[in-house]
């Protein structure tokens, strides 16, 4: 099923449009809400989550046939010329009918053999395309798996450290922010700035061993447990996620960029609304060295490229409220929903409505004719190993204008009407499968082609392989 889901399924275009739409959505937002930093990260996370979950939600709602868009009637409609024209037969080997109604049952007295020929027939850019996203997914997941080791590693080498300043501090920080858990704090060597671990039962803060009597660690622990209350770590891994699925997308490693920065700028205003002082706060800041880090490995300072507009904007006093809103959150995640689902499922499935067409005779007569099914031809297909035929086409001649797809079990219903052949004349059912495994597979290209008398009885197919194909051209 996941071969038939990326091979068949999966629109490269549209995960591209459908990515790119939402995630820069999420950046004009975020662009819009610059002022409230915890706002526009919420909305950047948004953005990622439906950037990478519509186009799966797509892929599942083309496969299963589930789009809620129905095709409308199609109207025909032909003129009847005044002077006869010519037909040109350039298939090798067929000879004019005299009669084309008649020949349509007829078949070809010498078929020939021919080589499909093509400019890109040698090169599958689908299939390349494909390989190198998964290469790129299966190389970003890897560094991914690296970077959670690596983090799982310092907390073990790091040692417990009973200072008083630190613990004052931290019971100083959990009180302004209203947290009743424990902070547990490890000193290691391997840290030039603070670094805060939120995935264990308490969160862990890991400090430097040779502690800045200077810094403020009331405003640094409050910047750090900041992170802790407001889920960074969890966000973050969701903004990594994203990326290794969608590697290819330059908006989503500026929107994951984008969402840091403002989540540093929120806990920054978390440690202002406390009442800490942004002198003393913003000088701290300067008496530390970034840490690289990962998205779900909070630190205080992580970046110099960032901590200059961070600290320029604590002085000018420029923080807002740190807090996103119920009510807000709430409506912005409702109207995400919306739009994933919308656009998901916003695709057009088969219609079986009626329609007409229309033949012009001269200026002023008009013969209407219905053009689609007044019933239904139902039947199976099975392998010639009586395994059903799953996904199989199935078309009926001489119109050719409708097809029928099976399903798991090989079952199908093909839309029909009588008044498509001349009476008395049998139903021509043409069936094949398509091979999408790889070359080397015993699995083979089948088809068969079989005469129904009675349209109204369940018929079955049996395919066979079909290891020529009959080719030529057909012009008007």
């Amino acid at each position: 099923m996941i071969r038939e889901l990326l091979i068949e399924d999966l629109s490269l275009w549209g995960c591209v449009w459908q990515s790119t739409l939402f995630a820069a959505v999420g950046l004009i937002g975020s662009f819009l809400l610059r002022r409230r930093p915890a706002r526009a990260s919420q909305v950047l996370l948004l953005a990622m989550i439906a950037a990478v979950i519509v186009p799966a939600m797509g892929v599942l709602v083309k496969h299963f046939e589930l789009g809620v868009l129905v095709a409308g009637s199609i109207q025909l409609e032909a003129e009847m010329p005044n002077e006869p024209v010519p037909i040109v037969y350039e298939t090798p080997g067929a000879v004019p009918p005299a009669d084309i109604g008649n020949e349509v049952h007829m078949a070809v007295e010498e078929p020939v053999l021919v080589e499909a020929r093509s400019g890109n027939a040698g090169i599958p850019w689908r299939m390349i395309l494909l390989c190198g996203w998964m290469t790129a997914t299966s190389i970003f997941l890897g560094r991914l798996l690296v970077a959670v080791i690596s983090g799982v590693c310092l907390l073990r080498r790091a040692q417990p450290w009973g200072c008083e300043q630190i613990r004052q501090a931290a019971n100083s920080a959990r009180s302004r922010l209203g947290i009743n858990k424990d902070l547990c704090v490890r000193n290691s060597m391997n840290v030039s700035s603070p670094v805060i671990w939120c995935w264990s039962r308490l969160p862990v803060l890991l400090v430097q061993s040779d502690l800045d009597r200077r810094v403020d660690w009331v405003g640094v622990i409050c910047h750090e447990l900041a992170h802790w209350r407001r889920k960074d770590h969890l966000t973050g891994l969701i903004a990594e996620l994203a990326l290794c699925i969608l590697p290819w997308n330059p908006l989503l490693w500026w929107s994951k960029k984008r969402m840091v920065r403002f989540s540093e700028q929120a806990c920054d205003d978390w440690v202002v609304a406390g009442g800490q002082p942004c002198e003393d706060y913003a000088q701290s800041l300067l008496n530390f060295r970034p840490q690289k880090q990962v998205a779900f490995v909070p630190a205080v300072v992580s970046s110099k490229k960032t901590l200059a507009g961070r600290v320029r904007r604590i002085l000018k006093n420029s923080c807002s409220n740190p807090r996103t809103g119920a009510v807000w959150a709430l409506t912005v995640t409702l109207i995400a929903i919306c739009l994933a689902v919308g656009i998901a499922f916003a695709q057009t499935k088969s219609s079986r409505s009626t329609g007409t067409v229309k033949t012009t005779l001269g200026r002023s007569a008009v013969i209407e004719q219905p053009a689609f099914a007044t019933m239904t031809i139902k039947g199976r297909v099975v392998h010639s190993d009586n395994e059903p035929a799953y996904r199989g086409d199935i078309i009926a001649l001489p119109v050719t204008s409708y097809g029928a797809r099976t399903d798991r079990e090989g079952y199908f219903e093909l839309p029909w009407s009588p008044t498509w052949i001349d009476e008395g004349r049998p139903v021509c059912l043409i069936a094949r499968t398509r091979d999408f495994t790889p070359r080397g597979n015993n699995r083979r290209s089948e088809s068969a082609v079989v005469e129904i008398l009675d349209p109204t009885q369940p018929v079955t197919i049996r395919l066979e392989p079909s290891p020529l194909t009959i080719g030529g051209k057909v012009v008007d």
